[in-house]
Protein backbone atom coordinates (compact mmCIF):
# COMPACT_ATOMS: atom_id res chain seq x y z
CA UNK A 1 0.00 0.00 0.00
CA UNK A 2 1.03 3.22 -0.97
CA UNK A 3 1.76 5.97 1.61
CA UNK A 4 0.92 9.50 0.71
CA UNK A 5 1.96 13.14 1.98
CA UNK A 6 0.66 16.07 1.95
CA UNK A 7 1.45 19.90 3.41
CA UNK A 8 0.45 22.99 3.42
CA UNK A 9 -2.98 22.62 1.77
CA UNK A 10 -4.07 25.69 3.31
CA UNK A 11 -8.08 25.20 2.66
CA UNK A 12 -7.53 24.04 -0.91
CA UNK A 13 -10.56 23.31 -2.50
CA UNK A 14 -9.06 20.02 -3.80
CA UNK A 15 -8.04 18.34 -1.00
CA UNK A 16 -11.58 16.27 -0.12
CA UNK A 17 -11.83 15.29 -3.83
CA UNK A 18 -7.83 14.04 -3.54
CA UNK A 19 -8.59 12.49 -0.29
CA UNK A 20 -11.56 10.82 -1.59
CA UNK A 21 -10.00 9.63 -4.98
CA UNK A 22 -6.97 7.76 -2.39
CA UNK A 23 -9.16 7.01 0.22
CA UNK A 24 -7.87 3.32 0.12
CA UNK A 25 -4.60 4.49 0.83
CA UNK A 26 -2.19 5.76 3.69
CA UNK A 27 -2.08 9.06 4.00
CA UNK A 28 -0.60 11.22 6.45
CA UNK A 29 -0.82 15.20 6.88
CA UNK A 30 1.66 17.90 7.82
CA UNK A 31 0.24 20.69 8.77
CA UNK A 32 -1.49 23.91 7.68
CA UNK A 33 -4.97 22.51 6.95
CA UNK A 34 -6.28 25.19 8.54
CA UNK A 35 -10.00 24.51 8.20
CA UNK A 36 -10.41 21.11 6.70
CA UNK A 37 -9.72 19.56 9.66
CA UNK A 38 -13.17 17.56 9.47
CA UNK A 39 -12.13 16.02 5.91
CA UNK A 40 -9.39 14.32 7.26
CA UNK A 41 -11.00 12.78 9.88
CA UNK A 42 -13.40 11.78 7.90
CA UNK A 43 -10.46 9.92 5.74
CA UNK A 44 -8.74 8.78 8.72
CA UNK A 45 -5.97 11.11 7.47
CA UNK A 46 -2.54 10.67 10.50
CA UNK A 47 -2.25 14.21 10.52
CA UNK A 48 0.19 16.77 13.31
CA UNK A 49 -0.55 20.80 13.21
CA UNK A 50 1.34 23.29 11.33
CA UNK A 51 1.60 27.04 12.51
CA UNK A 52 -1.50 27.98 11.25
CA UNK A 53 -3.59 25.54 12.41
CA UNK A 54 -5.78 25.69 15.53
CA UNK A 55 -6.75 22.48 16.97
CA UNK A 56 -5.84 19.79 20.01
CA UNK A 57 -3.58 17.82 17.83
CA UNK A 58 0.36 17.68 18.45
CA UNK A 59 2.89 19.25 16.42
CA UNK A 60 4.77 15.93 15.98
CA UNK A 61 4.19 12.18 15.96
CA UNK A 62 6.33 8.80 15.42
CA UNK A 63 4.75 6.68 12.90
CA UNK A 64 6.10 3.70 10.92
CA UNK A 65 6.56 3.55 7.44
CA UNK A 66 7.12 0.28 6.30
CA UNK A 67 8.90 -0.92 9.09
CA UNK A 68 11.34 2.43 9.44
CA UNK A 69 10.44 4.49 12.47
CA UNK A 70 9.34 8.11 10.79
CA UNK A 71 9.16 11.81 13.01
CA UNK A 72 6.38 13.77 11.39
CA UNK A 73 6.10 17.33 11.97
CA UNK A 74 5.19 20.65 10.26
CA UNK A 75 8.74 22.10 10.36
CA UNK A 76 8.20 25.47 11.76
CA UNK A 77 9.17 24.65 15.30
CA UNK A 78 12.42 23.31 13.57
CA UNK A 79 13.01 26.29 11.62
CA UNK A 80 13.26 24.14 8.56
CA UNK A 81 13.14 27.37 5.86
CA UNK A 82 16.75 28.77 7.37
CA UNK A 83 18.61 25.04 8.10
CA UNK A 84 17.65 21.42 8.10
CA UNK A 85 20.04 21.03 11.14
CA UNK A 86 17.41 20.98 13.89
CA UNK A 87 15.22 18.50 12.06
CA UNK A 88 17.50 16.31 11.26
CA UNK A 89 19.04 15.89 14.88
CA UNK A 90 15.16 15.62 15.96
CA UNK A 91 15.07 12.78 13.56
CA UNK A 92 17.78 11.11 15.05
CA UNK A 93 17.00 12.35 18.79
CA UNK A 94 13.79 10.15 18.11
CA UNK A 95 15.93 7.04 16.64
CA UNK A 96 14.14 7.45 13.41
CA UNK A 97 15.37 6.89 10.16
CA UNK A 98 13.16 9.32 7.96
CA UNK A 99 12.07 12.80 9.17
CA UNK A 100 9.22 13.98 7.29
CA UNK A 101 7.95 18.25 7.23
CA UNK A 102 6.22 20.74 5.44
CA UNK A 103 6.13 24.28 5.94
CA UNK A 104 8.81 25.51 3.36
CA UNK A 105 6.31 24.52 0.24
CA UNK A 106 9.26 23.39 -1.76
CA UNK A 107 9.61 19.75 -2.59
CA UNK A 108 12.99 17.88 -1.01
CA UNK A 109 14.76 14.66 -0.08
CA UNK A 110 17.99 14.13 0.86
CA UNK A 111 19.64 11.39 2.69
CA UNK A 112 22.32 13.11 5.38
CA UNK A 113 24.28 9.99 7.42
CA UNK A 114 21.49 7.21 6.61
CA UNK A 115 18.34 9.49 7.58
CA UNK A 116 16.17 10.37 4.92
CA UNK A 117 14.61 13.68 5.25
CA UNK A 118 11.64 14.19 3.39
CA UNK A 119 9.24 17.75 2.43
CA UNK A 120 6.56 16.41 -0.04
CA UNK A 121 5.62 20.24 -1.24
CA UNK A 122 2.43 22.33 -0.71
CA UNK A 123 -0.74 20.74 -1.68
CA UNK A 124 -2.06 24.11 -2.80
CA UNK A 125 0.31 23.92 -5.39
CA UNK A 126 -0.42 20.77 -6.49
CA UNK A 127 2.26 19.15 -4.80
CA UNK A 128 2.36 15.71 -3.01
CA UNK A 129 4.48 12.62 -2.50
CA UNK A 130 3.86 9.13 -2.28
CA UNK A 131 6.11 6.29 -0.63
CA UNK A 132 5.73 2.89 -2.13
CA UNK A 133 6.35 -0.48 -0.23
CA UNK A 134 9.62 -0.62 -1.84
CA UNK A 135 10.57 2.34 0.16
CA UNK A 136 10.58 4.37 -3.43
CA UNK A 137 9.21 8.08 -2.75
CA UNK A 138 7.88 9.80 -5.84
CA UNK A 139 7.29 13.66 -6.04
CA UNK A 140 4.42 14.84 -7.80
CA UNK A 141 3.41 18.09 -9.21
CA UNK A 142 -0.18 18.77 -10.90
CA UNK A 143 -0.47 14.73 -10.89
CA UNK A 144 2.70 13.75 -12.49
CA UNK A 145 5.80 12.35 -11.09
CA UNK A 146 8.87 14.61 -11.32
CA UNK A 147 11.16 12.60 -9.39
CA UNK A 148 12.27 9.63 -7.66
CA UNK A 149 14.68 8.83 -4.99
CA UNK A 150 15.27 5.31 -2.62
CA UNK A 151 14.70 5.64 0.78
CA UNK A 152 17.71 3.23 1.68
Amino acid sequence: MRILLISDSHNSPNLGRFLENHKNEKIICLGDFIINKEILDKFNVTYVMGNCDRYSKPLEDIIDINGLRAFITHGHKYNVKNSLDRIYYKTLEEDCRIGIFGHTHQQFFADVNGVALINPGAFINDEYAAIDENNIIYFYRNGVVVKSFKIV
